[in-house]
């Protein structure tokens, strides 16, 4: 018993960790930055790579749970939550539509984190059919 408590010990001990290893949450987490849309991964049927994206779309995350977003011309600003590796955001202007808003006004999208990265995969509304998957990259101002 005592020689797998301290193989358990000396295996956690001698591990450091990984600069692209993920955050790892069980719970209501908040993220703070500006996040710039910087590859798409789009599924269509055949091989697909991660394609780079130029002058793509920005984030600022607050952590009050507040963000703005260069998205849509209609609106910029709204709220966001995550939890469970689920990205909600809900955009606070009255009039605003899209399509990929659930029923609870939400857009959602599955999320993994990197070192200095997130990468988004759309969970509402239409969804791509052969998978799709999109990489924002932390900017340093």
């Amino acid at each position: 018993m005592r020689i797998v408590f301290i193989f358990v010990v000396l295996t956690f001990l001698g591990c450091s960790p990984s600069s692209e290893a993920p955050l790892v949450t069980d719970g209501p987490i908040q993220i703070e930055g500006k996040f710039k849309l910087t590859e798409s991964y789009l599924g269509t049927g055949g091989e697909t790579d991660w394609q780079v994206v130029e002058n793509g779309p920005e984030f600022v995350f607050a952590g009050n749970g507040t963000f703005t977003s260069t998205h849509y011309e209609t609106c910029s600003t709204g709220t966001y939550v995550i939890a469970n590796d689920v990205l909600q955001v809900l955009y606070n202007c009255p009039d605003f539509e899209n399509n990929a808003i659930d029923e609870d006004g939400f857009i959602t999208y599955a999320i993994a984190f990197g070192a200095n990265f997130f990468i988004l995969t759309p969970t509402s509304g239409p969804t791509c059919i052969e998978g799709c998957s999109y990489k924002y990259t932390l900017i340093k101002d």
